[in-house]
């Protein structure tokens, strides 16, 4: 995808959704394919197939069809494979609203996220004594950093910690982040290895994106998270000179409460909604090995 020309003077509201929306896609780009079809866009990762962020519609016509008929149309692009899920994204808009409720009312988790926009570094906290700093560079570091997500996967219920295929999806995190340039940032006791809270960020289209703020649980509400994001956004603006940093938060999660103190505006806001990944009994019948007789 192109990049969207920068306006001249300060961002308008209407070109920062449109900016932020592209660091979106930018995330997807080095995984998915693209579709665009009468109605509604399908992307679609061959690599990550399990990866439900990385495989859905964008449905730009709610009035072309109901639930139903839409989830008929996702059957007819993605066949099932180790997981099977439903994924439908679009921009919050009134015409979605029937669409929104009859996927509430058909057990959808449906989640509005706000696109975020910080520009001044003025609400930034320093960070707490006794933690530091450290990139993740090393093949150490990676290997930290893959045990933190491990511990902290919110999605356990589904995910299986110990596959080891090529569609693991911290694999598909290091992919991404070689891809297009994410770095990772952790917080660590000084001299110490073990990841207290982490996020990354990268630049595109003259910001910079702010993505998978999380801290470990024993270590949460400490600080670390206001602490990290401000350093977020001081990397942005001072070190790496961009218009500021963008970010995209669930309206319904206590985190934005975060972003919204240490400056961040919303700009607009998308929806996602989705069945939840669950194990195909099919698929893994078909791949368990025969039984010895």
């Amino acid at each position: 995808m192109g990049d969207i020309p920068l306006p001249t003077q300060d961002f308008p509201e209407c070109a920062m959704i449109d900016i932020i929306f592209s660091t979106e896609m930018r995330l997807l780009e080095p995984i998915c394919t693209f579709q665009r079809l009468d109605g509604y866009n399908v992307y679609r990762s061959d690599r990550f197939p399990s990866y439900y962020g990385g495989n859905g519609i964008q449905i730009g016509d709610p009035g072309a069809g109901s639930l139903r008929e839409w989830e008929e149309i996702f059957r007819s692009h993605f066949e099932p494979g180790r997981f099977e899920h439903t994924t439908f994204t679009f921009p919050l808009r009134d015409r979605f609203l029937p669409l929104m409720e009859q996927a509430r009312s058909a057990g959808y988790h449906v989640e509005t996220d706000a696109y975020m926009f910080a520009d001044s570094t003025d609400c930034c906290h320093p960070l707490p004594e006794g933690v530091e700093i450290r990139r993740i560079e090393t093949e150490e570091d990676w290997e930290d950093l893959a045990r933190f997500e491990e511990a902290t996967y919110v999605d356990g219920d589904w995910y299986d910690p110990d596959y080891t295929g090529p569609d693991r999806l911290f694999e598909k995190k290091r992919f991404t982040s070689e891809a297009i340039g994410i770095d990772w940032f952790g917080l660590v006791r000084p001299g110490g290895r073990e990841l207290l809270a982490r996020l990354g960020i990268f630049q595109h289209n003259g910001i910079c994106r702010l993505q998978d703020v999380e801290t470990a649980e024993e270590h949460r509400r400490r600080g670390l998270a206001g602490a990290l994001v401000s350093f977020a956004i001081e990397h942005a603006i001072t070190t790496l000179g961009t218009a500021g940093l963008a970010l995209s938060a669930d309206l319904d999660y206590h985190a934005i409460d975060l972003y919204r103190n240490l400056g961040f505006r919303e700009v607009g806001e998308y929806v996602e909604m989705m069945n939840y990944p669950v194990r195909n009994p099919r698929f893994m019948a078909a791949s368990a090995p025969p039984a010895e007789t």
